[in-house]
């Protein structure tokens, strides 16, 4: 339902026919049951202008906590989200994590591993949307959240100090973007998550003197920011336009003709998608396509090695396998 510039998302009441998942239709005092927590568990009814409150809702939020209606045993296994909702709720509020709930998150902190990067991103996205993302990734990092959200920003920040600070720095200068104005494009804001990664890549300055071409430039940093956000994976026009705003920000001439970088991305989105495709019977003529496309792929590799003189991202991917805790993380 759209009221204003607002988005409200109805829905019907779930059953608890299968625990707490599942989507069959049920009443409103079994949907309840399907609530994460109590300060999300309450009901309006528009008729009578009442709150209808089964699980302490209204008491919790005088109180100023966050209580789970789903057992804590059960409540993160079902879905891993909801930790990262917990700590959005608390963070965004203000209000206090019990210590049960916040050690239950501390230690199932790694089920986040499997979640979809969709999902991540769509939670990730809301937090740079909410003008507390200081707060939010603050608290997800003290709960050992945030380096399976955001593994690379992790790292940096428990192996660099200095960068630590400039990156909490740069979420505080997000939220004050989107308290002045919140209607900014995804990509602006963005590019406060990767400024001081793209910042530390390299000597920009001595780069410019000696590789003055902003297109390859540009292709390379793209590479390692997309590394960087992984396993986010936001909208490829919107991180673009970020790394664009950084580089200018670094003295980097980012008026960069289109087809220099989405013509070829588009091409290259294309055969993925083609290669997708179940594959019909070919008659021997589509031998030929073979080869092009072989061919093509044999052109397409001598760009990738121009890309290699800024592999910070890459090198920290592989170091966060198998990490259950930030700290195992820095000790690797």
């Amino acid at each position: 339902v759209f009221f204003g510039p607002k988005i409200f998302e109805v829905s019907t009441f779930r059953s608890i026919a299968d625990g707490t998942v599942g989507n069959k239709f049920g009443t409103m005092d079994e949907d309840v049951c399907r609530r994460d927590f109590s300060l999300n568990a309450l009901y309006y009814d528009p008729i009578k202008e009442q709150i209808i409150d089964y699980v302490d809702g209204v008491r919790d939020i005088k109180k100023r906590r966050i209580e789970p209606v789903i057992p804590l045993d059960v409540i993160f296994k079902d879905d891993p989200v909801r930790m990262l909702r917990a700590v959005k709720y608390a963070a965004g509020t203000g209000f206090h994590l019990p210590h049960k709930l916040k050690r239950t998150i501390c230690k199932s902190a790694s089920l986040l591993g499997p979640v979809s990067p969709s999902r991540l991103t769509e939670e990730l996205i809301k937090i740079i949307n909410s003008g507390s993302a200081y707060n939010i990734i603050s608290l997800a990092m003290q709960t050992d959240i945030y380096m399976h959200i955001q593994p690379a920003a992790c790292s940096f920040m428990y192996e660099n100090s200095k960068f630590e600070r400039a990156y909490m720095t740069s979420l505080k200068e997000l939220d004050a973007l989107v308290v002045a104005d919140n209607t900014a494009r995804l990509g602006k804001k963005l590019s406060y998550l990767i400024y001081d990664f793209i910042a530390s890549l390299t000597d920009w300055k001595k780069e410019l003197e000696e590789n003055p071409a902003p297109t390859e430039l540009f292709l390379r940093t793209w590479t390692q920011c997309r590394n960087f956000v992984l396993p986010m994976n936001p909208p490829r026009v919107e991180l673009e336009f970020a790394i664009r705003t950084c580089l200018k920000k670094l003295g980097v001439n980012t008026k960069i003709p289109k087809s220099a970088f989405s013509a070829k991305e588009q091409k290259k989105d294309k055969k993925t998608a083609a290669q997708d495709k179940p594959k019909k019977q070919k008659k021997p003529a589509g031998t030929k396509k073979a080869a092009k496309s072989s061919s093509t792929k044999k052109k397409t590799q001598p760009s990738q090695m121009q890309a290699a003189p800024i592999q910070l991202a890459n090198s920290v991917m592989p170091s966060l396998n198998g990490a259950q805790t930030v700290k195992e993380a820095a000790q690797l």
